[in-house]
């Protein structure tokens, strides 16, 4: 029991480690302009599941022809 516990949270300290060093890591790419992501969930909330290129034609007028959203710590360009 006491093995399993201790294995449970060293798993979920590693997960966490990697996921702020995924989330803080400065990437030498430069990436298009595009809006504000949160923290490790990226834009998930910003797109709409329905009628999602009216909110990339926003974007498009807002920060130019190349836009790079965020998705779980991952650029989708």
């Amino acid at each position: 029991m006491i093995v399993s516990s201790r294995c449970t949270y060293i798993c979920l300290a590693g997960a966490v480690v990697y996921f702020l060093r995924k989330a803080f890591k400065r990437n030498p790419a430069p990436y298009p302009p595009g809006p504000k992501p949160l923290p490790l969930l990226g834009n998930l909330f910003d797109i709409p599941s329905m009628k999602p290129w009216l909110t990339y034609a926003e974007w498009g007028a807002k920060f130019g022809m190349a836009v790079s959203p965020r998705m779980l710590c991952s650029c989708l360009n």
